[in-house]
């Protein structure tokens, strides 16, 4: 974890608090890297391309993923350095058990294209955008190895939804008056082959479905953390919701649920507008933090309440708690069902912006208070 250290303690200890301006998104450069070459000047930006998703192997083996890089970068006196980091993630949603492998890098490693989507990081990793017998298609390829665990993906993603603009126009602000640029690709057909240690595994005959993240910007969340749900429902509801609050008295500072209904309407609602419980906590054995397992939410503007379960507790790998989880609900009275990825980052001593001891509540439920 020392590239962690590197990246995380200079990065947000040294980050100064101005809001980044706003550019209009423009595909397919947005796509692509924002270290250098981009319509704004920064001190410190950080950047990640993230996909999860849900795969049935073609023996009938259930699966569920996620792949992401980062690459921080900080510009001193005009020259920009960068220092990537990948992690991965596989479940085995049959029995219950989950992989993990990270891998950091040195300054400057990769190649990061800066007109187009092109990312190359030595042998481990490569994200192209490509035409494929007429069809565009996104190719990701990851690999690694960590301790006893092996973990390769080699996916050819076919996006089955547009862009999503968070808050609309793509930029969304975050904490201490700073910014994120962000936009999601909901769903993808997907299909190729992952490698889990010894075993290879195609997926063709029946192809998964996957989410995109991509968001880039000079947030600072050293006092804070975050909890995200990417949500997908069997009546099409699409929901990307993005919560932060601060240690101190749990507090909801900011946050976003970006929505797409069923007819294609696409809202923007402020966490101020939502209720979020959360229960049935996880006691994660080495980090000695307490994970939310069970995740009741309530948007009532659109009518949409629902439940998101932990799949299994024991998803977290990479000091912080990064899994699949299954919803049921109601929309408008109806009933809906689907799933979600959800990600959350509690205070935490082995990630180096969390300088601060663990603090562990006892309550078996708790209603993080909106601030």
């Amino acid at each position: 974890m020392q590239a962690i250290k590197w990246i995380l303690l200079g990065f947000f200890a040294s980050m100064a608090h101005a809001s980044l301006p706003y550019v209009p998104l423009d595909f397919p450069r947005d796509e692509a890297a924002h270290y250098q070459n981009i319509p704004y000047s920064f001190d410190r930006l950080i950047e990640w391309w993230y996909f999860n998703g849900k795969l049935v192997t073609d023996e009938g083996r259930h699966l569920s993923f996620d792949v992401a890089l980062f690459n921080p970068a900080i510009n001193v006196k005009g020259r920009v350095y960068t220092q990537p980091m990948l992690h991965m993630q596989l479940a085995d949603l049959d029995n219950k058990i989950g992989y993990g492998v990270a891998k950091d890098y040195f300054l400057n490693e990769g190649k990061f294209a800066t007109d187009k989507l092109n990312i190359t990081l030595k042998n481990d990793y490569s994200l192209q955008k490509k035409i494929q017998q007429g069809k565009e298609v996104y190719l990701l390829r990851a690999e690694g190895r960590q301790n006893n665990t092996v973990l390769k993906f080699n996916l050819i993603l076919e996006p089955n939804a547009s862009f999503f603009l968070i808050n609309e126009n793509g930029l969304m602000p975050m904490a201490d008056n700073t910014n994120s640029y962000y936009y999601s690709i909901p769903h993808f057909k997907t299909t190729g082959t992952l490698k889990l240690n010894d075993t290879t595994y195609q997926i063709n005959q029946n192809p998964g479905d996957s989410w995109m993240d991509h968001q880039w910007g000079d947030f600072n969340l050293d006092a804070n953390g975050w909890e995200w749900f990417g949500v997908r429902l069997n009546n099409g509801i699409i929901a990307n919701i993005f919560l932060i609050f601060n240690f101190n008295g749990n507090n909801v500072i900011g946050g976003l649920a970006n929505v797409i209904l069923p007819s294609g309407e696409k809202r923007f609602i402020s966490y101020q507008e939502m209720e979020v419980i959360r229960e049935d906590y996880w006691l994660d054995p080495e980090l000695s933090i307490l994970y939310p397992t069970t995740y009741r939410i309530n948007i009532p503007s659109i009518g949409l309440s629902f439940t998101n379960v932990a799949a299994f507790p024991e998803q977290e790998k990479h000091g912080y708690w990064e899994g699949y989880c299954e919803i049921s609900g109601k929309y408008n009275q109806h009933e809906v069902s689907g799933f979600s990825y959800t990600e959350i980052v509690y205070q935490n001593p082995t990630l180096s912006f969390f300088r601060r001891p663990v603090i562990r509540s006892n309550r078996a439920s708790m209603i993080l208070k909106r601030g």
